[in-house]
Formats: structure tokens, C-alpha cells, sequence
């Protein structure tokens, strides 16, 4: 009795494999010239304002259809970038701080036009300190060093939302916002944390750093 029990559910398991591998997306890939998006924002925090501005390299576009029972159909696109940026901000007294960096950002977008990234970066950091720095030198003499400041390998972990205006003809642009979680290293032998924020827009000119991007439409 326990062996064909046994039996049972193991063919009841793979035909539950085989009805679930029947389920799946239909594909068709194609390769499209995209052009490149500028962003350009500010940048900072409470104490600190300042600038940012990027360009987003298209890498692949993922369009996601799914019926619902309801018979109402679920649409999803999925987008990958490789993303230059480069920044600014001032903090009155402490330091001013130029920040480059690259990296990915992953980008879902509903059918509305609302999206959540996310972007992990690395990069260079140099700041100038804020006054007056002045230097001694072996013999006792005194004088200001000009660009004083430091040099820092910088980590930057970002999440954020937005709204594609585009999707329903608004204006061919998008608005986002993100948080930032931006990591400078060595810091006196540590690791120092700035925590900030992103508001801005970004924006497709048509022929700008066109590059071929492959895209994939799933319909199930």
C-alpha cells in the first residue's frame, strides 16, 4: 500500500512539472539602436546642496505580458543600464566634494509609467577642505597650501522611484528620486558614511549615443 502511495505522488509530482513547463513566456528577440539618457538633478542633503548629472547606456529591455484569469493583461518592462555620473555638492565649513563614478542600474517599469531602480556604483571622490589650511615645513616655516583636501575610492549603493512621462504622452521625459547610501574609504584608516538624496529628471535626445540594446518581448 505504501509503494503505490509512493507511486502516486510521484506521478502526480511530474505531472505538475509537465503543466507547469507548459506555461511558459513566448519569446522574441530582437536588437534596436536606443539612444542614451541624460540625467541631471540635485544632489546633497540637509547642510549639503549640490549637483549631479549622469549619462544611462542602454543594455537590455525586457517587456513582460501576463493574462490574468480576470482576463486583464499584466505588463512589465524591465531595463538595464551601465551608468556614468558625475557630482558635486558644498558643505559650508567642512569640504567641497567632486565625485565620479560608473556603474549598473536595474529599472522596472509598470505599465503607468511609475518605476523602482536600483544602482550599485563605485568611484573617485576629491574634496577641498573648506578655510584656510595651512602647512609647516621641516624647517619651522609656515604657509597656506592651496587645494588642500584628500583623495577617496568611493562605494555608492542607490534605491529609488520615479515616473516615465512618456508612457502616457505627457512629456518625453522622466522624474525621479532616489536615496543614496555613499561610502568614502580610507578615512582616517575608516570607512566614512554620507547618506543623501537625489530629485531630478532625465531626458532622451533621439540620435544621442545610439547603441544597439537587445529586446525581449514575454507573453504568457
Amino acid at each position: 500500500m505504501n509503494h503505490k502511495l509512493i507511486i502516486a505522488c510521484i506521478i502526480f509530482f511530474y505531472s505538475q512539472q509537465a503543466f507547469s513547463q507548459q506555461k511558459v513566456y513566448k519569446k522574441i528577440k530582437e536588437i534596436k539602436k536606443v539612444p542614451a539618457n541624460i540625467r541631471l538633478g540635485y544632489w546633497g542633503g540637509i547642510g549639503f546642496p549640490g549637483l549631479r548629472m549622469g549619462i544611462e547606456l542602454p543594455l537590455s529591455v525586457v517587456y513582460k505580458h501576463k493574462t490574468k484569469k480576470s482576463g486583464k493583461i499584466k505588463s512589465v518592462t524591465k531595463k538595464r543600464y551601465l551608468v556614468s555620473n558625475f557630482g558635486w555638492y558644498h558643505h559650508k565649513g567642512f569640504h567641497d566634494n567632486l565625485c565620479l563614478t560608473v556603474g549598473y542600474t536595474y529599472r522596472r517599469i509598470s505599465k503607468n509609467g511609475f518605476f523602482l531602480s536600483y544602482s550599485p556604483e563605485i568611484g573617485y571622490s576629491r574634496t577641498f577642505l573648506g578655510g584656510t589650511t595651512y602647512q609647516v615645513d621641516n624647517e619651522g616655516n609656515v604657509s597656506i597650501k592651496k587645494r588642500a583636501g584628500y583623495h577617496y575610492a568611493t562605494l555608492m549603493l542607490s534605491g529609488g522611484l520615479g515616473w516615465k512621462l512618456s508612457i502616457k504622452n505627457v512629456m518625453p521625459v522622466t522624474v525621479y528620486s532616489r536615496l543614496n547610501l555613499m561610502l568614502m574609504f580610507p578615512y582616517n584608516s575608516k570607512i566614512y558614511l554620507r547618506p543623501n538624496f537625489e530629485l531630478g529628471t532625465s531626458f532622451t535626445l533621439a540620435h544621442f549615443l545610439k547603441k544597439k540594446t537587445k529586446h525581449t518581448t514575454k507573453t504568457l
